[in-house]
């Protein structure tokens, strides 16, 4: 995940949210893999939250590149964030991630774990805190570069939840637009065994602004009509920006899974 944002924490939050519903008692676990170093209090982690608003009230258990595994939350909406600073152990502020994460509910009790292995677990010194949300709330990953000039990017794995949390996964931005990516054209090039290359863009000018998975079926007509043998490619380019003058700039993140090619995307019932 990718996120800018000024931090989650003061009267409102700034960072990207990969998230369920939560109906009742749940329980989140993450294993932090990476985490770029945008700020020493850059987090990543898991967090339950009672709306997509920035100033709802949550509780959050982030890895940081240099302020260790720490505990926060806002314990009303629109109040400052609060920080387990004052009982922080010198083990878990040492900590650095990979490193593993849990948030759990149970009522209006919220209590932060970690562990080095994602079997034995530790319980925050900062446990419980008592937080009263109502209603369905929201569970998942957490991200914020701590920097509003720069994003940084986490990378997570093995997440799970429990109890009442269901859905699909979903994304937001939460207090902040974060189209991190300057805009430019998304290709795909075909290259043949005799050499012969054929370009198709995106229709969509905005394809790498999107903050969803986004699906591109192209016709190999498209790519036959550039003068390739589709029937004999050897080598495929995705990239963005212009194949015929490609150059040094912009930035951004670009994910991309489940290529597929010379057989149709359609699953018959």
């Amino acid at each position: 995940m990718g996120a800018g944002g000024a931090d989650i924490y003061n009267a409102a939050d700034q960072f990207t949210f990969a998230y369920k519903s939560l109906s009742g008692d749940g329980s989140i676990i993450v294993r932090v893999d990476s985490l770029e170093n945008t700020d020493p209090w850059a987090k990543a982690g898991v967090m339950i939250r009672e709306s997509l608003l920035p100033d709802a009230r949550f509780a959050g258990a982030y890895a940081t590149p240099g302020s260790g595994v720490r505990y926060q939350a806002r314990l009303l909406n629109a109040g400052s964030g609060t920080s387990d600073t004052s009982v922080a152990t010198p083990e878990q502020i040492a900590l650095r991630a990979p490193v593993w994460v849990k948030m759990e509910r149970i009522g209006s009790t919220f209590n932060a774990f970690y562990s080095t292995d994602g079997v034995k677990w530790t319980a925050m010194s900062w446990n419980p805190q008592t937080i009263n949300m109502v209603g369905t709330v929201y569970i998942g990953l957490v991200v914020t570069s701590h920097n509003v000039n720069v994003a940084t990017t986490a990378v997570f794995s093995n997440a799970s939840t429990g109890g009442g949390a269901s859905g699909t996964w979903q994304f937001a931005e939460i207090g902040i637009d974060h189209r991190l990516n300057d805009r430019d054209a998304l290709y795909i090039a075909l290259k043949d065994g005799a050499g012969r290359t054929a370009v198709v863009t995106n229709s969509d000018a905005d394809a790498v602004l999107r903050n969803t998975w986004q699906a591109w079926n192209i016709p190999l007509a498209d790519f036959r009509n550039g003068g390739v043998n589709t029937a004999g490619i050897k080598t495929m380019y995705v990239g963005v920006g212009d194949r015929k003058k490609p150059s040094a700039s912009g930035t951004g993140t670009l994910f991309i899974d489940d290529v597929g090619f010379g057989r149709s995307t359609t699953v018959a019932p």
